[in-house]
């Protein structure tokens, strides 16, 4: 029973690089899920110089669709724009796999036609084309390369403060859960394929965080415990995460409270990020649970703890002086 324990322990600690090579296999042969804001599009607006009721929004949107349908057009989306009077609808159209910039200006030019030309909708709709403007992708390497090394850096800081303030082991295992935390998070986002979008570096950032946060509560409540009466690196940690779990608790609940003031301003288009912010937190409580954790309960001796040892020492020999009688002052006659 002891050996399938410890054989589960370590299919956990390991998980995060098993999906990792999975996801290196998906983005080799597939790529990322990325949004618009890394591709090549067509972007323009459509005015109708008069008010559109809901339904005439809809059924101008499906007619653009169908009208792309019939002139090699990819449409992206079509964004209500101006809700009054000079309400339009923006069109972003994708450019095609190896279809030169000449070729695809012809196409939108035959779609924008094609658009002008829409009757039976609303007859008292002036529909009027604004010219196309070619939008490029965003260069996400540089993105994605800023933010890796802005949580290298942080790393780097709390583990050389962690080292210094404690010790060398408890900072290794802190450096390895990051590591593997977020490359939980790089998988799944791979796996799930989740929209890279401008913020994609988001729910990596929410990783460190939380997980640094959650390793200084946790391990705070650990440093206390160990002053006391000897047990093992286990029965510590589970005291410590029952102790910590009201500091845990407004953590998580202040983290859901962004999300839900983030769901409520942005509605819809905020889904994806919300869902990318989930995947970052269950990364950082993964890591601390399956890596962190057990790796320190492994590598850690409280007994080679040199600093623990004098802090106990000096708790004890003031302990023994609280308990010696005090010395009455002589009364001076």
């Amino acid at each position: 029973m002891k050996s399938n324990n410890m054989l589960i322990k370590k299919v956990l600690f390991i998980l995060p690089l098993i999906l990792l090579c999975v996801a290196f296999v998906l983005v080799a042969t597939v790529g990322f899920n990325k949004s618009i804001d890394f591709k090549t599009y067509y972007q323009f607006d459509v005015k109708f110089s008069t008010t559109l009721t809901k339904q005439n929004i809809k059924d101008y949107q499906a007619k653009f669709v169908e009208l792309a349908g019939q002139n090699n057009v990819k449409v992206y989306s079509q964004d209500v724009v101006n809700e009054n009077i000079n309400i339009g609808i923006r069109v972003k159209a994708l450019a095609g796999k190896n279809v030169d910039d000449t070729t695809m200006q012809t196409r939108i030019t035959a779609y924008q036609d094609a658009i002008k030309d829409l009757t039976g909708i609303n007859d008292s709709a002036y529909i009027t084309v604004e010219n196309s403007i070619k939008v490029l992708p965003h260069a996400w390497g540089r993105i994605a390369l800023m933010g890796a090394l802005s949580i290298l850096v942080a790393t780097i800081v709390v583990f050389a403060y962690v080292w210094i303030r404690f010790e060398l082991k408890l900072a290794l295992s802190y450096a390895v859960a990051v590591v593997l935390g977020e490359s939980m998070v790089f998988a799944l986002t791979a796996i799930l394929r989740l929209p890279i979008s401008l913020g994609f570096m988001a729910p990596y950032f929410a990783c460190f965080a939380m997980l640094t946060a959650l390793f200084a509560f946790v391990f705070s409540k650990i440093k206390q415990l160990s002053m006391g009466e000897k047990t093992t690196n286990a029965e510590l940690t589970k005291q410590a995460l029952y102790q910590s779990r009201t500091p845990n608790i407004v953590l998580f609940a202040c983290f859901a409270l962004v999300l839900i003031l983030c769901a409520i301003a942005y509605k819809a288009e905020a889904f994806a990020t919300i869902l990318q912010l989930l995947v970052g937190v269950f990364g950082a409580v993964y890591a601390l649970m399956y890596v962190l954790l057990p790796m320190w309960c492994v590598v850690y001796n409280r007994a080679n703890d040199k600093r623990l040892v004098a802090r106990q020492k000096r708790l004890a020999e003031r302990e023994a002086n609280k308990d010696k009688p005090k010395q009455q002052d002589k009364l001076v006659v």
